[in-house]
This record gives C-alpha cells, sequence and structure tokens, in this order.
C-alpha cells in the first residue's frame, strides 16, 4: 500500500491508501481508498478486449431521469425467449437468471461482441461467488451462450480479520449524523412501503438488487435477507428522519458509511493479490456491512443502494476500474437521483485513515459525494451497466445550511472567522457514540486556512487537528 505522510497544524497524519488515489499527486491532497471490486476478479481469465462505455459508444443508453421510467420489472417467463439486439438488453436478462439462481440457461443475441468477459463486465449480478461453465454457440445468424452455475455460498467468513487493524481503529463521530429529529424504535411507515411491486427475496444479493430495479424486497422468513433488511431498516430509523429532504437522507447514510463502517485494508491486499477465497469474505457483500461492520467498495456499494432505496430514493450500483491503477484495481460505486437528476457517489472515497499522535482513524470526506459525470470520470472508469449522466456537482457545502446559536451558515468558510464559528459547532455538537468527533467544510480561495486555524486554537482554547484535502476541503478532529 503507499503511504501519504503529511504534516499539518503541529501534528502528522498518516494516509493509507492503495494505488487507487482519488486526489491526485498534490501534496494537499486527500488520499483515498481504492478497492479491488469483486466485479474485476471474474474477468482474469477472459478477454482482454472490453467494451468500455463512452459518450460515442451507439449503444450506451443512459439512465432516463424519471424514477417511473428507471424502475422497470425484472425479466420473466417469455421475455427469456428474446433475442437480444443490444449488450443492454443481454444483460438484463442475464442478472434476471443470477436473481433467480437459475442453474442452467442460455441467452441469445445477434450483435458482435468481443467476448464473453466482457458481457460478465457489465452485469449487476455477476460475482466471485459463482463457479460457472461456460460455452457459445454459433447459430442461424445468432449466437447462443449457454451457462451452468453453481451459486457458491458466501459472505460466510471474515477471511484474514486477525490481520485487520480494527481493533486499534478508534471511533470517529461525523457530528451530522446526529442531526435533528430521529424515527422511534416502532418506525415501520418507510417509503418503500409504498412501491407498487414487491418481490420475495432470499439472499443479500436479490435483497440490494430488487431494491434498486425499485420493488419491495419481501425477505423469507429465517432468511439472511431477513437478517440484513431489519439491520438495514434499524439504521434508517436511528439516523434518518421522516421529515429530512432526500438530500439531506442522502447525506446522512454517506456520512454512516463512512462514519460507522470500516474499511477491510486485509480483504483488498488478499483480494488484488489474488490469495483466498474471495467469494467467502463477507466483506464484499452486505453481510460484511451490516453484521460486522467492515467492507470493501462493493459491500459500501450495495449497502448504499438498500439505505437508499428504503428512503425510496433511486440508486444504482455500478463498477469499473481506478483509472491511476491502469485497470489494476477494481472498483464499485454509485449513483443517486435527487431532484429529477442523477449523481454519482462513492462512499469508499470516505472512508480515509489517519493517524494522530499514535493512534489510528478512520476519517470521512465530502470529496466524492453527490457529483457530475466529469468529476467521478476523472478518477474511476465505468464499465458496467447501468449508466447514469450526472451533468453537474450538487455542491454538498454551499448547498448545506447550519445553524449554531445565532450562527447560521453553509458549510463554506469565508473568514477567519467562520473557521472560529465552525471549531467552536465542532466542538458543541453532540456526538452520536460518546466518541472523538469530526467536521468537513470548504474554504474561500485566498484565506489563509492555517493563519486561521490558528486563530480558532487561541479563542477557543481547544485542541482539535485536521488535513486538508483536494478542492479546499478542511477536515477537523477533535483530540
Amino acid at each position: 500500500m503507499l503511504k501519504v505522510t503529511k504534516r499539518l497544524f503541529l501534528f502528522s497524519i498518516l494516509l493509507l491508501a492503495s494505488c487507487a488515489q482519488t486526489g491526485g499527486s498534490s501534496s494537499n491532497s486527500l488520499a483515498s481508498t481504492g478497492s479491488e471490486s469483486s466485479a474485476s476478479e471474474t474477468t482474469s481469465s477472459g478477454s482482454s478486449s472490453i467494451f468500455i462505455p463512452s459518450s460515442s459508444s451507439e449503444e450506451m443508453e443512459y439512465l432516463p431521469s424519471g424514477a417511473e421510467d428507471y424502475f422497470l420489472p425484472i425479466p420473466s417467463g417469455d421475455d427469456f425467449n428474446v433475442v437480444c439486439e443490444n449488450i443492454q438488453q443481454y444483460i438484463d436478462l442475464l442478472d434476471a437468471h443470477l436473481f433467480n439462481m437459475d442453474t442452467s440457461f442460455t441467452i441469445a443475441y445477434s450483435f458482435i461482441d468481443s467476448g464473453s468477459s466482457a458481457r460478465y463486465d457489465y452485469s449487476s449480478l455477476w460475482n466471485i461467488n459463482l463457479d460457472v461453465d461456460f460455452k457459445t454457440t454459433p447459430r442461424a445468424g445468432k449466437y447462443i451462450d449457454t451457462y451452468t452455475i453453481d451459486y457458491r455460498d458466501y459472505g460466510i467468513q471474515n477471511q484474514g480479520t486477525e490481520l485487520n487493524a480494527t481493533e486499534t481503529l478508534s471511533v470517529v463521530d461525523d457530528i451530522f449524523l446526529n442531526r435533528g429529529e430521529k424515527r422511534n424504535e416502532g418506525f415501520s411507515d418507510f417509503p418503500i412501503n409504498g412501491r407498487e411491486h414487491s418481490i420475495s427475496v432470499s439472499t443479500s444479493e436479490q435483497l440490494w438488487y430488487a431494491a434498486s430495479r425499485g420493488y419491495l424486497p419481501i425477505p423469507v422468513a429465517g432468511s439472511k435477507a431477513e437478517v440484513i433488511y431489519e439491520e438495514a431498516l434499524d439504521i434508517a430509523r436511528e439516523y434518518i428522519s421522516s421529515d429530512d429532504s432526500d438530500v439531506e437522507k442522502e447525506r446522512k447514510i454517506f456520512a454512516w458509511l463512512g462514519n460507522d463502517i470500516l474499511y477491510d485494508y486485509t480483504a483488498y491486499e488478499k483480494g488484488y493479490n489474488g490469495v483466498g477465497y474471495q467469494y467467502q469474505n463477507d466483506c464484499y457483500y452486505l453481510e460484511g456491512i451490516f453484521n460486522r461492520h467492515i467492507a470493501v467498495c462493493d459491500g459500501m456499494s450495495k449497502a448504499l443502494v438498500l439505505l437508499s432505496s428504503i428512503e425510496d430514493i433511486p440508486a444504482v450500483r455500478v463498477t469499473g476500474y481506478v483509472i491511476a491503477s491502469g485497470r489494476g484495481a477494481g472498483h464499485a460505486w454509485n449513483y443517486v437521483q435527487l431532484g429529477g437528476e442523477w449523481y454519482a457517489a462513492c462512499p469508499t472515497s470516505n472512508n480515509t485513515m489517519g493517524e494522530i499522535s499514535d493512534v489510528l482513524y478512520e476519517l470521512g470526506n465530502k470529496e466524492l459525494f453527490l457529483v457530475s459525470n466529469a468529476t467521478i470520470d476523472a478518477v474511476y472508469k465505468q464499465t458496467s451497466f447501468p449508466l447514469a449522466k450526472a451533468d453537474s456537482d450538487y455542491g454538498f457545502y454551499a448547498n448545506t445550511t447550519i445553524e449554531y446559536n445565532d450562527f447560521t451558515h453553509d458549510l463554506v468558510a469565508k473568514n477567519a472567522a467562520d473557521v472560529v464559528k465552525f471549531v467552536q459547532l465542532l466542538a458543541d455538537y453532540p456526538s452520536v457514540n460518546d466518541e472523538k468527533k469530526v467536521m468537513n467544510f470548504q474554504y474561500v480561495d485566498g484565506l489563509d486556512v492555517n493563519a486561521a486555524i490558528t486563530q480558532a486554537r487561541s479563542e477557543t482554547g481547544l485542541s482539535f487537528g485536521g488535513f486538508i484535502g483536494s478542492d479546499n476541503e478542511l477536515i477537523l478532529i477533535t483530540l
């Protein structure tokens, strides 16, 4: 792993990252953890010529902005008898077969493709737990792909935990997780319950996928899906208010994934180096998120889909690779629909490990929260469907308002006095778990942030630290 050492505010912060860095090479950039998406591991033995969706591709179609247009039914019955004319039709059928856990099936198609591994790359449900026998047969002007699949049990162990630093990582509370009223313990009127169609699910993979397609998932009694869904509903009760806007709900979901979920560095290293049985490792699935609160990008992106769907916020998971890795590091992230617009969000980027005075912390950042295609495409290359088009950044800091005593402000510091107020807010805001607290904000160009921090220390007498990220982001932590 690449280690980047920074010195700021009279203490040292050590940032650990893989070869995937969202912050680039600037000395003031945040290094974010990239992760090995399980989707990338299925293609190692296939064709190296992989179709990558791009703006010039005739086969590419973006998700429609309207939620009802996106929430299309999962194919069934006679849908499976069609001859697919493009890759998107093909993947829709493949994912439907995988959702149904069909063990033997064929898919017919008429378009020219670059090889079987390319088709796997597009899939939402193609995963490392699948043991596949596959062949392609040309027939009467079309092609027939035949699949025989063994669905191995997955997420059943926390591989390599004894090597993981989870016991030494200190909890840091994102103060805005404790913002506003919460639902009571018996609350059950979740927005997802208003969905028109429901579907039975028994596995965690079926659970998040059904939710992403607009269904109300009905877990089979006693199944893994039932246990995980109840855990997810409890998170929605504990941290989200029914009065929150969709943006506020999404911000809390993103914050919870950064605050309460640890990144599994050991599993990443093992997976990246091809060691062990990755499909068994719960960090790739919702099991890791809700059973152990530890995951890599696969688990985090699936959890964001499920938690967003509980609030009936359209969300999809996509896969690809980290550009800086040269296709070496697979990755998974999300698109969410807010106000009729799609925005990209990478919950993994909200997990950055830092060391302060020999104590390790996982700190969050919002650099890749509700951003445009231009922003996300500079970091990751998408190779899967569905595709969403995010035209602009939401502008989290400029569009988030805080109220503190007589201080009402967005999360952009215009001057040193604003920084002093933010520091006081950080000190006084209640903690979720009575732990150290963290707060993110931006500052305007031209502000001497080091001088402002010195002034804040002098005026408040508080002990705190922090570090500067890209795009003028400042992360402060109480000490």
